[in-house]
């Protein structure tokens, strides 16, 4: 079975497929077309960044997958196999990562991913599945506008006890400095 395929995965990861596998389940199938299979710039063109969307599947359920930092949209590639007969997702490269955009003047802050995937994402509604930094940007686009998406999946979401412990774990990443 497919849910057996996700199992015999690492256990986090079949965690966090089985997790969106059930809720997708659960939720009504999109009315929109399933986008073809490929790897593309988002179309509509906004004053957001336009987010490079890595689509495939063929279903009629829908799941927006939202990568953590340090990887893109590809980190969902080998993931779905098992659930791309039956679902269709889209797995942008958020703001700064990957083939996305990379602005100068952007803050790469919360709002600024946010109004990014606004610009970026095909209309109908979808579950949001997001892993680490994806889970708080998944849980900012839900809150923003819940009767765009069926639920939120969030895997290893990252805890600080306030914003500046947050800011300072990130500056000793390293990685984060422009």
């Amino acid at each position: 079975t497919r849910l057996g395929s996700i199992v015999a995965m690492r256990p986090a990861l079949a965690l966090f497929l089985a997790s969106a596998f059930v809720l997708a389940h659960a939720m009504p199938a999109a009315a929109a077309p399933p986008p073809s299979p490929s790897s593309s710039p988002s179309p509509a063109p906004t004053k957001a960044p336009r987010l490079f969307l890595h689509v495939g599947g063929q279903g009629t359920r829908r799941l927006v997958l939202l990568h953590g930092l340090g990887a893109t949209g590809r980190y969902f590639a080998n993931r779905t196999a098992g659930i791309a007969n039956d679902h269709r997702f889209v797995a942008p490269d958020l703001l700064g990562f990957g083939s996305s955009p990379w602005p100068k003047d952007a803050r790469y802050d919360l709002a600024d991913q946010v109004a990014a995937l606004e610009a970026s994402l095909p209309p109908g509604r979808a579950l949001l599945v997001g892993h680490s930094f994806g889970g708080i940007v998944a849980l900012a686009l839900a809150a923003r506008h819940p009767e765009r998406y069926a639920g939120v999946v969030v895997i290893a979401l990252p805890v600080f006890r306030s914003p500046r412990d947050a800011e300072a774990h990130l500056r000793s990443l390293g990685a984060m400095e422009r």
